[in-house]
């Protein structure tokens, strides 16, 4: 089973590391395929009826009772052992082996509401699970990204969202990140609060916080 471990790095060291494997360009075809796949798959969506043009308008604690969003889940865990499969034999894996790093995913697992306190000590498990969540909000248009641009920075806010189950609070400016990840974390009844905050005032809200936490 894999956890998150704090470790204490020189921000030089982790740099260093970061330029060696750099997969910015990875990300950004990646990023960029998936916003056409979403943008494709929400407007055959919106021609076929119109109350998709408003589903981000949906409560974070509703859209998870939403027709397409249940559909999704089912039809996801009826062929999870094939999507497990394919995960479990990428190369990406084989090579995480030779490192002595195990990102095999297990066998039997499912997705339902509620599951955090299941999954929370598993970060593969975490990872794999608010991805595959995010994505279902995104390619049903719930606060999706509307510009091809912003598609990198949508994918680096879903691994904020994963690392911040670890917080008590998160920050962000971003309404639709805002709204999804309150969504996912409702559905998996992860704690994080999740703060939305004004560009002109985040910096002097997270201080304020920072001071606070050293009077605790």
């Amino acid at each position: 089973m894999t956890s998150i471990i704090i470790k204490k790095e020189s921000p030089f060291i982790c740099y260093e590391r970061i330029v060696k494997y750099d997969t910015t360009q990875r990300i950004e075809i990646d990023g960029k395929h998936k916003y056409k796949v979403d943008k494709e798959h929400y407007k055959e969506l919106c021609d076929k009826e119109k109350k998709y043009q408003n589903i981000s308008n949906i409560e974070f604690d509703k859209i998870w009772e939403y027709e397409d969003m249940v559909n999704a889940i089912s039809q996801l865990n009826t062929n999870m052992k094939d999507i497990i499969k394919k995960h479990n034999n990428r190369y990406e894996n084989s090579v995480f082996k030779l490192c002595g790093v195990d990102k095999d995913l297990p066998e039997d697992l499912k997705i339902y509401s509620g599951m955090y306190s299941k999954i929370k000590d598993s970060h593969k498990v975490l990872e794999f699970i608010i991805e595959i969540l995010f994505r279902i909000l995104n390619i049903n248009g719930y606060n999706a990204e509307k510009k091809e641009d912003t598609t990198i920075s949508g994918i680096h806010d879903v691994s904020h969202a994963i690392y911040a189950t670890k917080a008590d609070k998160l920050f962000t400016v971003d309404r639709k990140f805002f709204n999804k990840c309150k969504a996912v974390y409702y559905f998996l009844q992860v704690d994080t609060e999740v703060i939305l905050c004004s560009k002109e005032n985040i910096s002097e809200i997270l201080m304020s916080y920072n001071e606070c936490c050293k009077l605790m």
